[in-house]
């Protein structure tokens, strides 16, 4: 009774500090909140945030399958197409969901990096447009001590010029980020394909490393662009390997992996005044590497359908089914977006039969779609998007 008789005459005293001392450990209180909200997002989307009890469980559990696989293959034997198996499943990055490109046919040069070796000599023959580079590049060589990164030996940006050292290639397109340590893994492989010569080169600063400048007097030579990668985790695995992921790099793309930015995403009404999301980049931003989250992979299964500042609606779709080496996109626009909703859509079909929209471009690349803070390009063209949706296709388009 006397703490109690002594708190409250403080209290009554002192009705400033009281209030401090409450608006303090309310601010606390909302912090943690807030905080233990964030954690349980970031659970449910897979963006990390695991607790550790569970993530040990998890790591236990691969660890006990991996030696499960092991015992079998030492008891059984490995089959003779064990190294497709092993790229379309373990060492492939982002899951089954993943488009591959393969690496295992005719005309395929191999390239194995040492520090100094430049492309265009190594290759017997010298280099040809069109032509499909694998490049093997050991971890040893994966690090900042690497004397190509620090002399920064690139030149250009998504387009390289073929005198350009490849790990500096792989830093800039964010593939890795280099550290002292030699990396866990065993080597990186890389898909690189011949371009032709470009006017120039610019410079770039991307994921931690500035590239040079060049013009094409001062080269002269070809071209390179990165068009799949893959991690071997051991020295057996790199051999192996046939596939990688088909992964073009692309600029101005923003990863979600680790943030909320889901959560800024506003619905606003469309030309046809139906809901729709308002344009931002996390709406079509890869998220993670799981594959399935990637805008080209969920292309797959739907059509994405954009509304222009200018009172137009374009859709994006994949254009064809066959098995190719890389999945080819088009862009075609809708006529009538005021009077034409959703479901006159989808009794159409879903992408749109050739008769039913304008085509504006055909046979895209993945890396031709350039996406911006305010909407995107292709091939020059830009376009301003004010909101967007997405309708389930008719029927899943199956590529290679």
């Amino acid at each position: 009774g006397h703490c109690g008789g002594a708190r409250r005459r403080w209290e009554w005293d002192h009705p400033s500090a009281l209030g401090e001392l409450k608006g303090a450990r309310l601010r606390v209180c909302v912090q943690r909140l807030q905080a233990r909200a964030l954690r349980r997002s970031e659970e449910r989307m897979g963006l990390g945030g695991m607790p550790p009890k569970k993530k040990v469980k998890v790591e236990e559990k691969d660890k006990e399958e991996e030696e499960a696989k092991d015992q079998a293959a030492e008891g059984q034997g490995v089959p003779a197409d064990a190294g497709v198996s092993l790229a379309s499943t373990q060492m492939v990055v982002g899951g089954p969901e993943a488009p591959r490109l393969d690496l295992s046919g005719e005309g395929v040069e191999v390239f194995e990096y040492a520090p100094g070796a430049v492309l265009s000599e190594s290759i017997e023959g010298g280099l040809k447009e069109g032509m499909l580079v694998r490049v093997e590049i050991d971890a040893k060589y994966l690090t900042t001590d690497n004397e190509a990164v620090k002399q920064r030996q690139c030149w250009g940006v998504d387009t390289y010029a073929d005198s350009s050292d490849a790990v500096c290639i792989a830093v800039h397109s964010g593939l890795f980020t280099p550290t002292a340590d030699q990396p866990k893994f065993a080597a990186l492989i890389l898909a690189l394909r011949i371009h032709p010569a470009q006017v120039a080169h610019a410079a770039s600063a991307r994921n931690g490393f500035k590239t040079r400048s060049v013009a094409g007097a001062e080269h002269g030579g070809l071209s390179v662009r990165v068009e799949g990668c893959a991690f071997a985790k051991t020295a057996e695995d790199k051999t192996k390997l046939t596939r990688v992921l088909l992964r073009p790099t692309r600029p101005l793309c923003m990863s979600v992996r680790g943030n909320s930015t889901l959560a800024d995403a506003r619905i606003v009404f469309n030309l046809a005044n139906e809901p729709a999301y308002k344009y931002s980049l996390s709406i079509v931003a890869d998220r993670a590497p799981d594959a399935r989250m990637w805008t080209s992979v969920k292309l797959k299964s739907s059509s994405l359908y954009m509304e222009t500042s200018d009172g137009k609606r374009v859709e994006l779709s994949y254009e064809e089914a066959s098995e190719v080496e890389k999945p080819k996109f088009r862009l075609c626009e809708v006529p009538k977006p005021r009077s034409t909703d959703k479901k006159t859509l989808q009794g159409l079909g879903i992408p749109l039969p050739a008769g039913s929209v304008t085509a504006v471009k055909a046979g895209l690349d993945w890396s031709d779609i350039v996406w911006g803070v305010q909407g995107f390009s292709v091939k020059g063209t830009s376009y301003e998007v004010k909101c967007c949706f997405w309708l389930p296709n008719s029927s899943s388009v199956e590529t290679a």
